[in-house]
């Protein structure tokens, strides 16, 4: 058998690469991104920066003409804490808070007492073994 073309593929085939190769490789590789992040990263520090800089509209506290009683649920500041709470939610959105109310506490009472009765039924519908 001839073996001559066979010694001459394998004498010609590429050498693999050294383990010194690959990791000059890879070092490189990661040299390359991090470079890339700190890019980003110094990128996004001078858009944070430019942000904290620019001049915000401040809000001036309005004076009520009359106190607002301590125990009364829809008072004045009450109400611009509750709009800046949806406002920090939805953020620039399309909503706009129409009407604020305090929940009648009659109509809770009766939706507990309907929740209550709901549950009463079911226990009772388990059987005891």
């Amino acid at each position: 058998m001839n073996f001559e073309p066979l010694l001459a593929a394998i004498e010609t085939a590429p050498t693999p690469l050294s383990f010194q190769s690959v990791l000059l490789g890879l070092f490189a590789v990661a040299i390359a991104y991090s470079l890339v992040s700190i890019a980003s990263l110094r990128r996004r520090l001078a858009e944070i920066s430019a942000t904290a800089q620019a001049p915000r509209a401040m809000a001036t506290p309005v004076q009520s003409p009359q106190s607002a009683p301590e125990n009364d649920p829809l008072a004045p500041e009450l109400l611009a804490v509750i709009a800046a709470a949806i406002r920090v939610t939805l953020g620039d959105s399309r909503y706009r808070i129409v009407s604020l109310s305090a929940a009648d506490q009659q109509q809770a009472d009766q939706r507990s007492a309907w929740s209550a009765e709901g549950r009463r039924d079911v226990f009772l519908s388990h059987r005891l073994r």
